[in-house]
């Protein structure tokens, strides 16, 4: 009485209504509400009440983790990431990130959160259960260091052996990478891009003539000089007539393999021709 507000704190925001009740969630967990009334004044004075979850441990299953990981362990700085949990027996979980800060509280046991990593973290997966039950596991996610050399995750065709004129994806993902480019066979750049998120994964689509390769170069503006190279190849059917053992040729054509590569290599090359052979019907 005599007071011109009251509140629960953390639960019910403050009230003039002296007199009431208030229902909350549902407890899993032991807890303490606290009081607080206020007079006009700003003199305040407060009680507190506890409320023990009673539970029957003849009948209750103690909480357990089947999994709790992140869908990739390695990753760049900001990159989204979904932490993916399977718990059992639970009534309440909490994702706990970096200073004991609960980011996540749901009840849905089979579930993801996604979360944006700034440097290598571990995240903790908190299961309660009935009562004072709880179990915990973690999960890290690795982060790219600052100033370190930027690396291809992948660089890839999709898909690799195609017809002339048809499409053709080329996929990536990187690490500290901070810039992007695409070259062609003839050091013709086809695409850029230093949109960060594009940068980390993206794809650009082509549509190839002929035998083509692809050169994806990623280059961190603080390390110049430094890239990470890796190739990726566009195959294509080349059709000929053969007569007596021999190719039909014109008086100016010629087959002719380019290797484009930056570096001497040691090639295979298979060749492989089909019909029917002479005299046969």
């Amino acid at each position: 009485k005599d007071a011109m507000t009251v509140e629960i704190e953390g639960v019910m925001s403050a009230t003039t209504m002296l007199e009431g009740q208030y229902e909350t969630d549902a407890l899993h967990v032991d807890t303490t509400f606290t009081m607080v009334a206020r007079a006009d004044d700003n003199m305040s004075v407060s009680d507190a009440v506890t409320v023990e979850v009673v539970v029957d441990s003849m009948v209750s299953t103690p909480p357990s983790i089947v999994s709790f990981s992140a869908d990739r362990a390695t990753v760049a700085a900001g990159e989204k990431v979904n932490l993916i949990w399977q718990v059992q027996d639970a009534t309440k979980i909490d994702i706990v990130g970096p200073g004991e800060m609960v980011m996540y509280s749901t009840a849905d046991l089979d579930a993801s959160f996604e979360v944006t990593p700034s440097q290598s973290t571990t995240y903790r997966l908190d299961a309660y259960g009935a009562g004072d039950a709880l179990v915990s596991q973690d999960a890290t996610i690795t982060v790219g260091s600052v100033g370190a050399a930027p690396t291809i995750s992948s660089f890839t065709g999709n898909p690799t052996q195609v017809n002339p004129g048809d499409r053709v994806d080329l996929e990536w993902r990187t690490i500290d990478g901070t810039w992007l480019e695409i070259e062609d066979d003839s050091a013709t750049i086809i695409f850029t891009s230093r949109d960060t998120s594009e940068v980390q994964s993206g794809s650009y689509a082509v549509y190839p003539q002929r035998y083509q390769l692809a050169w994806a170069t990623w280059e961190d503006g603080r390390l110049a000089g430094i890239e990470a190279r890796q190739q990726g190849e566009f195959w294509m059917r080349s059709l000929g007539p053969f007569a007596g053992g021999q190719m039909l040729l014109g008086t100016w054509q010629q087959i002719v393999l380019i290797d484009f590569d930056n570096k001497p290599r040691d090639r295979k090359v298979i060749v492989q021709t089909w019909g029917e052979a002479e005299g046969e019907s």
